[in-house]
């Protein structure tokens, strides 16, 4: 499994191990971000968010 970066006015996160763990009891989720569709090793992608709001 991957470990997801989260990175907020230019501070960063990685999220994994015990972190992982507590999430993954929840069914339900949120995901922003693109989704990049390459196998090709030296490909990378930037996402940047002006704004973004999640409610439930």
């Amino acid at each position: 499994m991957s470990q997801p970066l989260i990175r907020i006015n230019n501070e960063s996160k990685v999220f994994g191990g015990a972190d992982l763990k507590k999430w993954n009891v929840f069914e339900n989720y949120f995901k922003a971000g693109n989704y990049f569709q390459t196998h090709d090793s030296a490909a990378y992608a930037n996402v940047k968010y002006y704004a973004l709001e999640v409610s439930h």
